[in-house]
């Protein structure tokens, strides 16, 4: 066999897409919920071990080489751990066996023998269902309870920047600790509350691998509660966020595994016979909410102001959703910058929510964040032009 096999696969195997189309990790068995990456990489499902949601990058590397990443259950490896992963193979033990399903991938064949291909390993058996809505209420309670801004003067430095400290300790925002040893205490506090089946099931935990139980994703720290409608407003999914840069192929911000939202943040707040003159004005994202809210206060402005998780949501969601906006003023406050492969998608969900509130609404407004990136932005400079004054 060719000593030089293993790197001439590796730089034969280099697009992301294509090979984990062709490993079966969008469009087979394992291809659910797969999502695009800047650069041409993918985010989907792990291959190393069972999940419902995608964690698993797969991008070009140093080099232009393909590498892959599980901010699950941290394994990792290059194209031939990926494909060794896929087969369920081992890649020392079963190396030759690896280059020669390598090599299949990439069309050619290692030496005159017609190679052996191995159908790709079964999916994984499915996961446990989700934490029940009453359990991770209670969980989400204790958490934010234990966590509170307080405590990390960091994550309240973040806040207390965009002048949104106060407002989220409003809202009963949390900060995860942002020491290993306290992260794994709450670990070990929130085992003991519901156990560990549910502790796994709460879509907040490593389910596999050597890092199982703990706190997945520890540094986003920033706690935000999406909660239900009505007067008890209880935590439905936990919505974290980092300070500063994200790790590479995770998002800046992430909800508990398993747990999306299923309804836009602010319900809670939601008053159904409140004067129908006041919009209700639909921005995206907690933090703008937040800052729309307050803003909306101090102009003497009545609104009721709802958050989307996401405007690709609305495609969920968004006949539900609607029926908050029936028979009443409506105003988009969305400030969503159409760029790169995302522009279309975006536009034909826009396009999507303009039709669906269309039909309920009495009216629908545009609200624009002038001269500001997005109404948090606004609300800060708000904020400190008062205290100049």
């Amino acid at each position: 066999m060719n000593a030089d096999a293993a790197r001439d696969l590796r730089e034969r195997l280099t697009d992301p897409r294509e090979l984990c189309s062709a490993l079966g990790l969008i469009e087979g068995p394992r291809g659910r919920h797969w999502t695009t990456q800047p650069g041409g990489g993918v985010m989907v499902r792990c291959p190393w071990h069972a999940e419902r949601s995608p964690s698993c990058s797969v991008r070009r590397g140093d080099g232009g080489f393909v590498v892959a990443k599980c901010f699950a259950c941290s394994a990792s490896g290059d194209v031939l751990g990926l494909v060794a992963a896929v087969y369920g193979l081992d890649v020392e033990r079963d190396y030759p066996e690896v280059l020669r399903e390598a090599a299949h991938l990439a069309g050619f064949s290692l030496d005159d023998e017609r190679p052996r291909v191995l159908p790709p390993r079964p999916p994984p058996p499915p996961e446990p269902e989700p934490l029940d809505d009453a359990t991770f209420a209670t969980l989400a309670r204790y958490i934010l309870a234990a966590c509170p801004l307080q405590g990390e003067p960091d994550v309240a430095r973040y806040l207390n920047s965009r002048r949104l400290g106060r407002l989220a300790l409003a809202e009963g925002w949390g900060a995860l600790p942002g020491d290993r040893v306290r992260l794994d205490q709450l670990t070990l506090d929130c085992i003991a509350l519901v156990g560990r089946d549910a502790w796994r099931r709460s879509g907040l935990a490593v389910r596999e691998g050597k890092h199982q139980d703990r706190m997945v994703w520890g540094q986003h720290r920033l706690i935000i509660p999406w909660r239900g409608p009505g007067l008890d407003g209880a935590v439905l999914t936990l919505q974290r966020r980092t300070l500063g840069p994200p790790p590479e192929g995770v998002g800046k911000y992430i909800f508990a595994s398993g747990r999306p939202p299923r309804f836009p943040y602010g319900i809670d707040l939601f008053a159904e016979e409140e004067d129908h003159e006041a919009p209700v004005v639909w921005v995206e994202g907690a933090i703008d909410a937040l800052a729309l809210r307050a803003l909306c206060r101090s102009r003497r402005v009545p609104a009721q102001v709802l958050g989307l998780p996401g405007i690709s949501a609305w495609s969920r969601h968004g006949d539900l959703w609607a029926q908050y906006a029936r028979r009443r003023r409506v105003a988009l406050g969305l400030d969503l910058e159409l760029r790169g492969q995302a522009a279309e998608a975006v536009d034909k969900a826009l396009t999507r929510m303009g039709e669906t509130l269309g039909a309920v609404a009495t009216r629908i407004d545009r609200w624009r964040p002038v001269g500001h990136h997005d109404w948090a932005e606004v609300w800060a400079a708000e904020r400190s032009k008062g205290q100049a004054a």
